[in-house]
């Protein structure tokens, strides 16, 4: 896989790379949501998600560097989804090539959908009130699939972790630990299989730089502005940059 941007597509993704993990760190997810519909407007499906894993996997280093103290108390619960995500993950990243790009706009696009319009609907999850290992499994596998896949699963587990009413102090650490297990492995695959070669692997290492940047002004907006006008116009993004995945990948 190869990868060519003109210096104009390169400064729009470093762009974008920058406001979505400012987003990521100010709320502790949605950074593939942005980047990756984005990218593959500029480079295609494919190399959107190669581009955006490496960067994903230091953005969550960095968080959880700041955010490891408050975890505590949820291993036994969390272990399983983590365990999932670890398996789906790797299955995943093994399917990615198997995807033909139309059938990939679709899921991205689906998948940024489904994450934005129930997020600026202000819908709230089902509770769960007694966690299990079967339900932390199935959306460790669930969200490990379409991390190997498409990089895109934090809904699933924002959906998962509201459910069992974890506050912000706990799902901001608890959810950087799942996102980084998941795209860890997602990472060291493509490695494997070969993907991160050439400009996919150099263009990837560059965009390593803004988000670290983009992750620090976040946290630092964290703890000083309130997020829901922040986060609705930048809904608004994910939502239509998502319908046209769709609308791509099924006309």
């Amino acid at each position: 896989m190869e990868v060519q941007l003109s210096p104009a597509q390169l400064l729009a993704a470093t762009a974008v790379v920058l406001v979505a993990s400012t987003v990521k760190g100010s709320v502790g997810l949605g950074f593939p949501v942005i980047t990756v519909p984005v990218l593959s407007a500029l480079a295609g499906p494919h190399a959107a998600v190669a581009l955006s894993a490496l960067p994903t996997l230091a953005s969550n280093v960095f968080i959880l560097g700041a955010e490891r103290s408050r975890l505590r108390g949820r291993w036994p619960e969390m272990r399983w989804v983590l365990g999932g995500l670890v398996v789906g993950s790797a299955a995943g990243a093994r399917a990615f090539h198997l995807l033909s790009p139309e059938a990939l706009y679709v899921v991205l696009g689906a998948v940024a959908v489904a994450y934005a319009l129930p997020a600026l609907l202000r819908a709230r999850w089902v509770r769960l009130p007694r966690a299990s290992a079967a339900s932390g499994l199935g959306v460790g596998l669930v969200a490990g699939v379409l991390c190997g896949t498409t990089t895109i699963f934090g809904p699933v587990l924002a959906g998962y972790l509201d459910a069992r009413g974890l506050g912000r102090d706990e799902f901001v650490p608890w959810i950087t630990v799942s996102f980084l297990v998941g795209v860890l492995v997602q990472v060291l695959s493509f490695f494997q299989l070969g993907v991160y070669r050439g400009a996919v692997f150099r263009v990837a290492v560059w965009l390593c730089v803004p988000v670290l940047a983009g992750t620090a002004l976040g946290g630092w907006l964290r703890r000083r502005m309130p997020e829901d006008a922040f986060r609705t116009a930048l809904l608004v993004v994910v939502l239509l940059s998502g319908l046209n995945l769709l609308a791509r990948g099924l006309l």
